[in-house]
């Protein structure tokens, strides 16, 4: 399976986000400073994670953006549902396969329901707690 870069991008804005829970906001440029984005596509990105009802922002002096919840609460899984709405890993899991006997749909399906269940229990907390001995800055894509 293999995620876009905006999901790539996603997640680091929200790991770096999560290592700011409960102490400051982040304007987008220092987001996208800290995460090797540009400053447009990480506006793009945090749009779509605030329509998605897990950043919000303000404006002004101490303005920027910030988690609505704590990162113990959102999972990579959501995070990628809300970048990503397509996570099939192949056609024969997203119905567009011909062949309804499809011998692949099973081991897809398995392979499909292993990777959505580590990301849905994988957090943010997590993430960050993993990250403490790391630069948050990975420019890893």
């Amino acid at each position: 399976m293999k995620f876009s870069a905006k999901s790539r991008y996603g997640i680091k804005a929200m790991c770096v986000l999560a290592s700011q829970y409960g102490k400051e906001n982040l304007s987008a440029s220092e987001i996208a400073e800290r995460t090797a984005v540009t400053v447009p596509y990480m506006e793009k990105i945090l749009r779509t994670l605030k329509n998605g009802g897990f950043v919000s922002s303000n404006r002004g002096t101490r303005g920027g953006y910030y988690l609505c919840y704590p990162p113990e609460y959102i999972t990579i899984g959501q995070i990628l549902k809300t970048l990503d709405e397509d996570m099939f890993t192949c056609e024969c899991l997203s119905n567009k396969c011909i062949n309804p006997s499809c011998p692949n749909r099973e081991i897809f399906g398995v392979i499909y329901d292993s990777i959505n269940q580590a990301l849905n229990n994988l957090t943010f907390s997590d993430m960050i707690k993993n990250n403490q001995t790391r630069d948050l800055k990975c420019n890893i894509d």
